[in-house]
């Protein structure tokens, strides 16, 4: 992947605030952005930004234009329909966070560095404005083609800028529908049927992503040698990914004991969360099989109390979990 843009450009330590490059600088640099990036596929949405004015303005969208359109591509190729929809489901869960993470970081920078859109003729402005533009298109271009496989709810244009940007109903979004090129609209891949029959209602299950179960049963057990996940005397390994994989947890009547602390209980439940589709705090409480290491039921409401910034052990509990990848 080329440098990430949106990341890079709102950084502390290298940010667009400390680019001291001079006019001709810019004008250099910019005849070096020879090779665009271009998009793979017909994008849903289109941009209508005000044209760049100035060898800096025009650099810095050159760059981001790059960026994602490179990360439009990514996504495309992640969710190609030839793939199984629990793979859908998985690439959905990775990328909606990375997106929302970007737009949440950006408005940070924007309120940090006075960078609104009534300051637009000021260059740094103008391009982070851009950015944040760029962002929401990607953001959009993800849950117009794709947000049936995920459980986050759908945000129209003016609801994202209003969400994640506290901007205003009449603020400009210079984002519109694609409609005279892009028609299509993108179907769940042949896995659901033409004509739906009444179904029972679904069992509650967390949705376990992948096919090999060892691996998980492996995670679990270093996650018990390093936090004491679980209380042995109450609860075994194989029972908790028992629990974990199971289609009807109706089914289960053994409880589940953790014999770690709470907040790195929650932080497991993070890390695992995008290797399941149904993996939530509702879930938790929803299922009536987990007990805290004090003997109180686990419920969503403790469990959201439950995340702090500083967990024991978080590092570890990270590096664990994504053995699943």
């Amino acid at each position: 992947m080329t440098e990430n843009i949106f990341s890079s450009l709102i950084s502390i330590t290298a940010g667009l605030h400390r680019d001291k490059r001079t006019d001709k600088d810019f004008k250099d640099d910019l005849k070096k952005l020879s090779c665009k990036t271009v998009a793979d596929g017909e994008p849903i949405f289109e941009i209508e930004y005000p044209r760049a004015l100035g060898n800096k303005n025009k650099y810095y969208k050159q760059l981001i234009d790059n960026c994602r359109y490179t990360h439009f591509n990514e996504m495309l190729q992640a969710f190609q329909k030839d793939v199984s929809i629990y793979e859908l489901e998985y690439h959905y869960a990775l990328f909606y966070p990375r997106f929302e993470k970007t737009l949440r970081q950006i408005q940070e920078y924007i309120i940090k560095h006075d960078h609104k859109i009534s300051n637009l003729t000021a260059d740094d402005t103008y391009i982070i404005q851009y950015l944040k533009i760029s962002a929401i298109w990607l953001f959009s271009e993800l849950q117009e083609r794709y947000q049936k496989y995920g459980e986050e709810d759908f945000l129209n244009l003016k609801e994202i800028t209003a969400f994640y940007f506290q901007e205003p109903d009449d603020a400009p979004i210079w984002i519109k529908k694609n409609t005279t090129v892009y028609k299509e609209r993108l179907t769940k891949p042949q896995h659901t049927p033409a004509t739906k029959t009444p179904k029972e209602p679904k069992a509650l299950s967390f949705g376990y992503r992948k096919k090999e179960i060892e691996k998980l049963a492996e995670v679990i057990r270093q996650l018990q040698v390093k936090i004491d996940l679980l209380d042995e005397s109450q609860t075994s390994m194989s029972h908790f990914t028992d629990v974990l994989t199971a289609d009807d947890l109706s089914k289960i009547k053994e409880h589940v004991f953790i014999g770690c602390e709470t907040t790195q209980f929650r932080a497991v439940l993070d890390a695992l969360k995008p290797y399941f589709r149904s993996l939530t705090l509702t879930n938790i409480e929803k299922s009536q099989l987990f007990y805290t290491k004090n003997l109180a039921p686990l419920t969503a409401n403790n469990l959201s109390r439950a995340k702090i910034d500083e967990v024991k052990q978080q590092a570890e509990i990270n590096r664990i979990v994504k053995q699943l990848q």
